[in-house]
Order: C-alpha cells, then sequence, then structure tokens
C-alpha cells in the first residue's frame, strides 16, 4: 500500500521554455517559505503554508543561471552558480530579492556549505575554497584546498572537514588551522561520489551504482566502510531525518532504518518513475526536486495524541535539553538532594535512549550548553563559562572554567565561530574567546557599568546582530560587528514583559514571556520590530521556546508542552500538546516526530507526537488448503477461527477465497461465511496491522471449518453435502 501519497505535483517555470529544462538541483526551507536552486530559471521562492498549493512568489536569475546549489543563513541566501561563482542574495523581503555580494575564481562553483562566518566552496576540478562571509557584500578568500577534482558537498564537523571527490576518495581534513589545512585520512571507494551525510559515528554516502554506502568514523584517522545496503539502486541523493535514511536514485524513493548501521534495513519504497535530484524535508512533507518534473510534495506524517515512551529520572532536576546529531544533552541544576550537571544520551533509537555518561557534582548547574566538535561549552550558574572534553562521555573532565564579569548568574550561551556569547542576568552579556578551550578567555561585558539592563536570560545571533531577551525589560537587538563598541538597534516592549526565551523563525522572532505566552514579532526591519500576533492559555508560564519547521515548542510550567503551528503567523494555533502529572517543564527540543523533554520533577522524558504513515506495520500471510477435486467439489461455506493478541491500535483483519485468491472476501471470526463466488480451492489471508510503532497484533494459530457439495447433481440429498476435516495451520 502507497502510505506516502502524492498531494502536489507541477512543474513550476514562468517561462516560456520547454519544462524539460526546469531541473531542480537543491531546496532549502525557512519559515513558510521553500528555495529552489533551478538549474535554467535561478533561485525561486515558494510560500508553503498551504503544501497542497505552493505559490511562486518570487524569483531571481542572471544571464547564465546555472544555479546548482543553495545555502540559507539568517537573511542572506548563498548561490552556487557555476561560473558565475558564489552570488549572495538579501531574502529578508522574499517578494524584492536582491543581489548584495559575489565571488568568482572562474571556475565551477557546483556545492556550497554555510558555517557560521565561514563559507566552504566546492569547485569543479579544483578542490575547496573557505571564504570569511562576515561581511556579505565583500566575501574574503582565507584559503583552498587543492585535489584537481570534482567534490561533492562537503560536511564540517567542529574542526574536521568530510568530502569525497571524483578521485574515488573520501578524504578528512583538519581545519583547526584555515591557513594550513591538513589530511587526516582517506578511504578509497569504487565509484561517483554524490553526497555525504554525518552523524556522530557514521558517515553516509550516496555513491551511486554503487548505492548506499556506511562508513565507520570512530576513528577518523581509520575510517572503515562496515556496510553496503542492497536496497535503493543508484543512489543520488540521501536525507536523514531521526533513525530514517532518504534515499533518491533515477526511479523511486527508498526509506531505510539505519538503527543498525551494519544492515539498515529497507522500510518503504515508492516509485516516481523521475530522477530526483534534492530531497528537503519540513513539517508532515517531503519535498523532491526532480529533473524534468520540477517540484513533487508527499505527505508523510500526521499529528498523534502526544504519548510518553522513555522517562529517565534518577534524581535530576533538568533545566534545559540540547540535541545534536544523534545526542541528547541534558542540563541539570541542583536541587535538595539532586546534584547539578550534564547528562549524555544516545536518542537514535528513540524507543530506547542509552546513557552515555555523566557530570554531575555538587555545586554545578548547568542551564545550558552549546557542543563544538568534542567540546562542551556550558553556561553555569555561580560559576561563569566552563569547557569540557566530552570525546569520552563517561569519563567526561573539565578542561577550563573562567568567571563572568563581577558575578556568575550565567544562563544561556550562544557559540559563533570561536565566540562564546553568555547571558549573565542582571550583570548583562559576557563575551568569551574559545578558540583555545584549555584557556578561555573573558573579552568584554555589556554594558559593563552594572546600568539597569533588565535580566539578560537569553540570546540569538544573525548576522552581526545579538537579539537578547531582558526579562521585564523585553527584548533588545544589537549589532556586534565591534565586540569593543557594542551598540543598540532597536528594542521592543508591551504592557507586561516577563520574556524568557527567544528564538528565530525566518523573519520573525518567537518569545516565550512568562505573562503574555508566545508572541511573534516581524523583525524583518531590524530597527523597527513589530509584534504581529502571539498565542496564550490559561496560565501563561512559558519558559522557552524552539522551532521545528513550522512549529513553535513552547516549554510551559503550568500546561507541560504545547506544540504551535506557524503556517498563519497571523493566527498561530495549537495543534498537540503533552503534560504529565506534575508539568514542570523547563525546555523541549522536537525532532519531526519526538518531543525531548527537561522537567524540574521527572527529568529527562521523550514522548511521541507524530506518526510516519509509511512506518505502518502490515504483513500478510497467505496459506492454500488441503486440495479438493476441483471436478466434484464446490466450496460453499466456511468458519475461519483466529486465536491471538490484538493490543489497542492494532487490527488483524480476514480474508478467505474460494477460487485460490482471484475473489477475496473478507471474514469475521468465528463466524460462518457464505461465499459469493463457485470456487474449489480454498486459500486464506490475514492482514496483521498497527498505528503504535511499540505493539504488534499477534496469531498463535488459525483453525478453519469449511463445507463443500459435490457438482452434478444439481438436486442434492443430505447425504452428498460432505463435512470435511478441519484444518488446522499454526
Amino acid at each position: 500500500k502507497d502510505y506516502l501519497s502524492l498531494i502536489h505535483q507541477e512543474v513550476i517555470n514562468l517561462s516560456n521554455y520547454d519544462y524539460n529544462f526546469d531541473q531542480i538541483n537543491s531546496i532549502r526551507s525557512q519559515g513558510n517559505l521553500l528555495f529552489l536552486a533551478d538549474n535554467s530559471f535561478g533561485l525561486k521562492v515558494l510560500n508553503i503554508s498551504n503544501p497542497m498549493n505552493p505559490t511562486l512568489i518570487s524569483q531571481y536569475g542572471d544571464t547564465y543561471n546555472n544555479t546548482l546549489d543553495i545555502a540559507i543563513q539568517g537573511k542572506f541566501g548563498y548561490i552556487a552558480d557555476g561560473i558565475d561563482g558564489m552570488e549572495i542574495i538579501d531574502i529578508s523581503n522574499p517578494v524584492s530579492l536582491q543581489k548584495i555580494g559575489n565571488w568568482s575564481n572562474g571556475y565551477n562553483v557546483t556545492h556550497i556549505l554555510i558555517s557560521d562566518s565561514l563559507a566552504f566552496l566546492s569547485i569543479q576540478d579544483f578542490g575547496i575554497e573557505i571564504l570569511n562571509i562576515s561581511n556579505p557584500q565583500s566575501p574574503i578568500k582565507l584559503s583552498n584546498w587543492t585535489n584537481y577534482r570534482n567534490p561533492s558537498n562537503v560536511v564540517v564537523m567542529g574542526n574536521k572537514l568530510f568530502l569525497a571527490s571524483e578521485n574515488y576518495k573520501l578524504e578528512i581534513l583538519d581545519i583547526s588551522n584555515i591557513n594550513e589545512i591538513i589530511t587526516i585520512s582517506e578511504l578509497s571507494i569504487t565509484n561517483m561520489p554524490y553526497e555525504i551525510i554525518v552523524r556522530n559515528d557514521y558517515l553516509y554516502l550516496a555513491n551511486g551504482i554503487e548505492g548506499l554506502k556506511v562508513i565507520d568514523i570512530t576513528d577518523i584517522s581509520n575510517p572503515r566502510l562496515v556496510s553496503i545496503p542492497t536496497q535503493g539502486g543508484s543512489i543520488n541523493n540521501i536525507l536523514i531525518e531521526e533513525n530514517y535514511i532518504f534515499l533518491a536514485n533515477n526511479t523511486y524513493l527508498s526509506i531505510v532504518d539505519r538503527l543498525n548501521p551494519f544492515d539498515p534495513e529497507l522500510t518503504y519504497h515508492w516509485n516516481i518513475d523521475e530522477k530526483i535530484t534534492s530531497i528537503e524535508i519540513y513539517g508532515e512533507y517531503v519535498y523532491l526536486g526532480c529533473e524534468f518534473r520540477g517540484l513533487q510534495i508527499l505527505k508523510f506524517s500526521e499529528f498523534i495524541n502526544p504519548k510518553k515512551i522513555y522517562k529517565f529520572s534518577p534524581n535530576i532536576n533538568a533545566h534545559n535539553v540540547i540535541l545534536d546529531c544523534d545526542r541528547a544533552y541534558l542540563c541539570a541544576i541542583e536541587d535538595g538532594g539532586y546534584d547539578g550537571g550534564l547528562f549524555i544520551f544516545n536518542i537514535s533509537n528513540p524507543y530506547d535512549p542509552q546513557a552515555l555518561g555523566n557530570f554531575s557534582k555538587p555545586g554545578f548547574n548547568f542551564y545550558d550548553v552549546e557542543i563544538k566538535d568534542e567540546i562542551c561549552f556550558a553556561a553555569a550558574y555561580d560559576n561563569g563559562l566552563i569547557s569540557l572534553n566530552i570525546s569520552d562521555p563517561a569519563n567526561i573532565n573539565i578542561l577550563d572554567s573562567i568567571s563572568g564579569y563581577l558575578l556568575n548568574y550565567s544562563q544561556k550561551v550562544e557559540v559563533v565561530d570561536d565566540i562564546a556569547f553568555v547571558t549573565n542576568g542582571f550583570i548583562g552579556l559576557d563575551i568569551y574567546n574559545i578558540s583555545d578551550p584549555l584557556n578561555l578567555q573573558h573579552i568584554t561585558n555589556y554594558p559593563g557599568d552594572l546600568s539597569s539592563v533588565g535580566v539578560y536570560t537569553d540570546i540569538k545571533i544573525r548576522n552581526n546582530c545579538a537579539f537578547i531577551a531582558k526579562g521585564y525589560k523585553g527584548v533588545e537587538i544589537f549589532n556586534i560587528s565591534n565586540l569593543n563598541n557594542i551598540q543598540s538597534i532597536a528594542n521592543y516592549t508591551d504592557s507586561y514583559n516577563n520574556s524568557q526565551a527567544i528564538e528565530f523563525w525566518g523573519n520573525y522572532l518567537l518569545v516565550a514571556d512568562r505573562f503574555d505566552g508566545l508572541e511573534i514579532i516581524d523583525i524583518s526591519d531590524i530597527s523597527n520590530p513589530q509584534k504581529v500576533s502571539q498565542y496564550t492559555d490559561t496560565y501563561n508560564r512559558a519558559t522557552k521556546v524552539k522551532v521545528i519547521n513550522n512549529l513553535a515548542i513552547i516549554s510551559d510550567r503550568a500546561d507541560g508542552i504545547e506544540v504551535i503551528s506557524l503556517s498563519n503567523p497571523l493566527n498561530p494555533i495549537e495543534v498537540a500538546s503533552y503534560s504529565d502529572n506534575y508539568n514542570n517543564s523547563w525546555g523541549c527540543v522536537a525532532t519531526s516526530r519526538f518531543l525531548y523533554i527537561a522537567d524540574g520533577y521527572d527529568g529527562f522524558q521523550i514522548a511521541q507526537y507524530k506518526e510516519h504513515l509509511f512506518n505502518q506495520y502490515e504483513k500478510r500471510a497467505i496459506a492454500q488448503s488441503v486440495e479438493i477435486d476441483k471436478t466434484i467439489a464446490t466450496i460453499t461455506n466456511a468458519t475461519m477461527i483466529i486465536n491471538g493478541e490484538i493490543p489497542e491500535n492494532t487490527s488483524i483483519q480476514s480474508f478467505l477465497s474460494n477460487d485460490h485468491g482471484n475473489n477475496w472476501e473478507s471474514v469475521s471470526n468465528n463466524s460462518l461465511h457464505i461465499f459469493g463466488t463457485i470456487g474449489s480451492e480454498l486459500i486464506w489471508k490475514v492482514i496483521l496491522s498497527t498505528s503504535d510503532d511499540l505493539e504488534t497484533p499477534k496469531i498463535s494459530d488459525i483453525m478453519i471449518n469449511y463445507s463443500a457439495i459435490n457438482t452434478p447433481p444439481i438436486i442434492l440429498n443430505p447425504s452428498e453435502i460432505q463435512n470435511l476435516p478441519i484444518w488446522d495451520q499454526s
């Protein structure tokens, strides 16, 4: 059964060219917008607030329009435009795109990766160029790395860079010193690579006709090929979503369960009969860019009533949770007999998380952490900023710690490049140099004079601007391009103001306010932020807000977790909620199906709030009865008796056929069924289904009683009716 339903298929083409030129090479999303890198017509922007009817709102193209890839960061789009190099587009007003900068070395730029203030460009027949884009109007080349081949996309994890090229090699580079890039290791592969993704200890490689390859990078000096799944055929694109790998090739989309990297299991297969050139998952939908058919949209998940699937609570007062790849980092604070600190979990299987280790000691209150490679930077109340080595979660150790300005009320840490910004309560903002985790350096404090600054509780940084939640003083926006001369740009306040946390969503800033619930602020003009709407409920004890696609996830100390749809930012609505007996939720992060919750009473919880449509359990069992002489016996009726277990949210459907499956007839358990067809060969079929990943129906035995009549004669005597023996098949 096709659980993935095709809801939209359209060739988006506003020119006079034939649609065959309309190839979507890359798809990215932000807010309610989808950005398409169109091979022939440049950058296209779609409004997808209604996925049933996506609307083209603008596009940008120049002379050549060989648009191969796009990356989005803040209010800028970075386009790999072939021979035109990298073009930088201001997307703050998506209906009027403006080019503000570019960079070219005369070679074809094929892929782009943006990491904070650095751009990594894949250059055809050359290698990698690395640029500083802190000023998007004037990118500056920092260095390059040459292998004179065509690199695929690159992946940066901390100070490691992974790439695969036409030289049929996976290469791992040390980029801790951008000006002196060092090769760490290489692994030979046997075909042209197309795309790579890294998740903790494993690298997944789309290797063309060689299919998907899984490589163990636990020891980056010695990467090892661990499996080549047979499913998927020639793989051009891959995307990882939770524990699933989406594989795209020339004719179909495959979905593979990666829980066992040594033997990934095919879960779903959808024939599209078209080369898929790009994949993006957003909300409940999969967006496929195709070679000739433009954009196709599939619905693959739906909301369910959230249910708890995991709880870890060995005396932990959990205050925050952060996800990084397949790991969850739980921040805890001291509370009576509870120790504070950091707890690390492997969540590759959300139904069975594994506690990997912890750093839990008296006197440590971790309010927030940022992960950079194998280093954790912690905002520790009463301790300032702490750096920890987490390469071995079972043996975490402190590298350095440094106090803030005057006092330590550290609550939130935001890391950009080698700078850590830490909100320090009513002391303001502390800024640190973290380039050497063994020797943290305090750069400055803002405002630095103990003036009335409010209570600095949260910070988010975008394009040289810092957005700071200041408690009863609302939200303020600062220019931080010069850290020694921070300038206020604007602020937002309303009647009550108890701003606890903030999060970006496209051109909007989401504010978790302890009095007003969720506030949505338009920041397209950062000099004049404007409130456009809010979501409130009975209590409004919002402490944190996070974003996943078009959903705001609110942690509310009175109401638990609230999932708010932002499809219409002028009218946010609740689409799901989760609460338990106590509802002391301090923080929550969501993936596409799961909520990861830091609870002051219940520690660490995981709840499921969506179900994949393709993740239905369906199996069929077919058996054939004892043969009956077809020339003299017609099976007229049967009773099918099934013994087993049918838990909630599961079902068993039963079918019988008296003509060897040409006509199937649904039957009820332990009820006489009169056949509507003439036949002389009995077979049965059952379909077991579940909508619950944790439950499945079970059948212990099946028994069938059936009757047959001889034909001819037409007029029957009772003695001619045969009661055939019971047939029992377990």
